[in-house]
């Protein structure tokens, strides 16, 4: 029965498809079986005798595995490691190796056996798929970079025409002229919306998009919804209604800007698709989630294109070919933002009889709206078109901008208010003037040569704090704001921040909401109505 055992265990040594060796307390090589030689190229005789050391490519390993992996009780057997060894040719090999002591009858060790399999063209393959995911991420950083910039770039010149068109629309003019300035004013709107879907398709492949819960008022959120849509459903005989189911009424937890932003594209594209009827919203709850139903009595997609209209640039039928279809974005990106937010977008739709969006958001319902926080729709001031009640003077605001074009935007929009103002062109001669003058504020472009609104705003609150001088509200002008851009410009001691293109209830507004916040020794870097503009 021994010999059998004997024989059985040189057969399995001999015929091993892993290289075998066998080493002795000093681990010298005793025994090593064919498949050893054939992957390192040594014959016993060449290797009898010999440390272990002569088959490792770093000398430095042989002594690791020595202290690391070996020396333990007799019972120890180590786990599977990867290491780099040498062949009698110089080839270096990549041997996946499992370790284990030998002992003799009485459990005394008397030796180690090492078993090697050559994983090589594993590691090989492996290392260039690594290649290819770091050559395809450092390509979707470039995308993401280069769409960036070119959003800024695009964003600077749009503000001039929305910008012109807003503070021409307060002007005298007739039908005609009027007619003509909605036809910019909407193209200008729909170019913006494409840049703003780009802009999110880069950020949500490159899991760059972040969901910021936050509380709101539910109420308020499905005003905004409705006010925003309201003149277009005007405009088509559409009956547009808004319904919230009394027991979801209240103060949620959750994402209000990704929110709104799915809710614009669905009742968007609900209106754009009914020509008679309605389009209703409706908004219940169910435990921790909200849902929110968009139905129209549009055109109608057939069954075969509920997966079409989600994909990226695909819409259903021929539609992507006609004038009003838009670029196919909206509805992929939206279904990724409901499931980020731990909700999805769904659709039930029958072609000729109108469509049902479901947008499912998982969010937290809460008692009540603390903090005293009120509506944002009743945010919005007019103090600075009439003069602020706590002031007997207009207001004086510096504005910091170099670029001439929003020089000229920001002229025309501040002189419809009563608000006087002088612009510079950059953050240094922003800092002389406030060494020479008093503001009430400053509108804070980012982006400025000689010195940038960030460095400038920085050096204004140290000079407030060495002098101990009153806190100066400083709005940020700027067509880069992300959530984490929006971070920066609140780090450096920004109030408040507006995205451009920009219209004058933005400057109003923001104006309102950082002189109110400054006053109060409350800074407010990141509140909902500035999340709104981000969000474009």
């Amino acid at each position: 029965m021994l010999i059998e055992r004997e024989n059985l265990c040189v057969a399995l040594f001999e015929n091993a498809p892993e290289a075998v060796a066998v080493a002795d307390l000093d681990r010298r090589i005793v025994a090593i079986n064919p498949a050893f030689t054939k992957m390192f190229g040594y014959t016993i005789d060449e290797v009898r005798g010999r440390q272990t050391e002569l088959l490792y490519a770093d000398s430095s390993d042989f002594h690791k595995t020595g202290s690391e992996r070996f020396h333990r009780d007799a019972e120890a057997q180590s786990s599977p490691y990867e290491i780099d060894y040498r062949a009698k040719d110089g080839t270096i090999i990549s041997g996946e190796t499992v370790g284990s002591i030998v002992t003799d009858a009485e459990g005394n060790a008397i030796g180690f056996i090492g078993f090697i399999r050559d994983v090589s063209e594993r590691k090989k393959v492996f290392e260039e798929l690594e290649k290819a995911r770091s050559e395809a991420e450092n390509a979707n950083h470039s995308k993401s970079l280069f769409l960036t910039n070119m959003g800024h770039e695009i964003r600077t010149p749009m503000n001039g025409v929305l910008g012109m068109a807003s503070a021409l629309s307060g002007t005298k003019l007739d039908d005609n002229q009027r007619q003509m300035l909605s036809v910019i004013t909407k193209s200008g709107n729909d170019l913006l919306t494409l840049l703003n879907d780009l802009l999110d398709l880069s950020k949500v492949e490159a899991g760059a998009i972040r969901i910021e819960p936050t509380y709101f008022n539910l109420a308020d959120l499905a005003f905004q919804v409705e006010q925003l849509h309201a003149q277009r459903a005007l405009e088509k005989g559409i009956e547009l209604k808004v319904d919230i189911e009394p027991a979801t009424s209240g103060c949620w937890n959750a994402d209000p800007m990704r929110i709104r932003q799915v809710l614009h594209n669905l009742m968007s594209n609900a209106i754009k698709f009914t020509k008679l009827g309605s389009v209703d919203l409706r908004v219940t709850s169910d435990d921790d989630m909200l849902i929110f139903t968009v139905k129209d009595t549009g055109v109608g997609i057939a069954e075969s294109d509920y997966d079409v209209i989600f994909e990226l640039f695909r819409q259903a039928g021929d539609r992507q070919f006609t004038p009003a279809s838009g670029a196919g974005l909206g509805l992929s990106i939206s279904r990724r933002l409901a499931r980020l937010m731990g909700g999805d977008l769904t659709v039930k739709s029958e072609v000729g009889q109108g469509s049902e969006f479901t947008l499912t958001v998982k969010a937290e319902k809460m008692e009540r709206l603390g903090g005293g926080e009120q509506p944002v729709s009743n945010v919005i001031s007019n103090n600075f078109r009439t003069g602020s009640p706590k002031a007997q003077k207009p207001l004086k605001v510096l504005v910091a901008e170099d670029n001439v074009t929003n020089q000229m935007v920001l002229e025309a929009l501040l002189k419809s208010t009563k608000v006087e103002y002088e612009i510079v062109e950059n953050g240094r001669k922003c800092l002389d003037r406030l060494s020479e003058e008093r503001f009430d504020a400053i509108l804070m472009d980012i982006k400025m040569p000689v010195m940038d609104g960030v460095e400038a705003t920085l050096k204004i609150r140290a000079d407030e704090r060495r002098q101990n001088k009153r806190r100066l509200p400083i709005v940020a002008l700027t067509a880069n704001a992300m959530a984490h851009q929006i971070e920066k410009y609140a780090a450096a001691g920004m109030d408040g921040c507006i995205a451009k293109p920009y219209r004058v209830d933005d400057l109003v507004e923001a104006l309102h909401q950082a002189i109110d916040a400054a006053n109060a020794g409350e800074p407010i870097p990141s509140s909902d109505w500035l999340k709104r503009q981000a969000a474009g």
